[in-house]
């Protein structure tokens, strides 16, 4: 549900490392129709601080990495979305804030230690993505809103299901 420190989130501005949003700031929010993102300018409505002993590792084609808890949300190329302990390098693809794939060259899970930031924009849910996608470190992830809505998101088809997971 949230970002390491030093993630850079989309502003109206340009990029801001998400320990500097405050809740009455702007970020940049899009809504997604097929492959091309809307996007607009919205208020933080959350900055939460939070503690997480565990976190992921990802690593994207273009040398970035970025870290973030386990149930943070990315958008694949496929209009999904997909918690980060369920992203699978060679087989999970991001996407840009053009709609282009973004490769993932590794995933890991770990032990971290740091300051950990859960944002949402002020966008009212409605049981869509509408408003809650942000660009972060170059790829498209979903709000903390998102995140909560999980189970709504999962049962209507927009949260993937994870491609290792087995059949019992």
């Amino acid at each position: 549900m949230s970002y390491l420190q030093s993630t850079d989130i989309a502003t109206p501005q340009g990029p801001v490392f998400v320990e500097e949003l405050q809740e009455g700031n702007q970020l940049q929010a899009a809504s997604l129709n097929g492959h091309v993102f809307s996007w607009q300018t919205r208020t933080v409505r959350m900055d939460m601080g939070v503690s997480e002993s565990m976190a992921a590792w990802i690593h994207f084609n273009n040398g970035r990495v970025m870290v973030t808890g386990l149930n943070q949300l990315f958008l694949l190329n496929t209009g999904q979305l997909m918690k980060a302990k369920d992203l699978a390098a060679g087989t999970s693809r991001l996407m840009d804030q053009n709609g282009n794939p973004v490769d993932l060259t590794e995933v890991s899970i770990g032990a971290c230690r740091g300051a950990f930031y859960g944002v949402a924009a002020d966008a009212p849910y409605a049981g869509n993505m509408d408003g809650h996608l942000l660009l972060s470190n170059g790829v498209i992830t979903g709000d903390l809103i998102l995140e909560m809505n999980a189970e709504d998101l999962f049962a209507k088809g927009m949260l993937a299901k994870p491609q290792n997971a087995q059949k019992i």
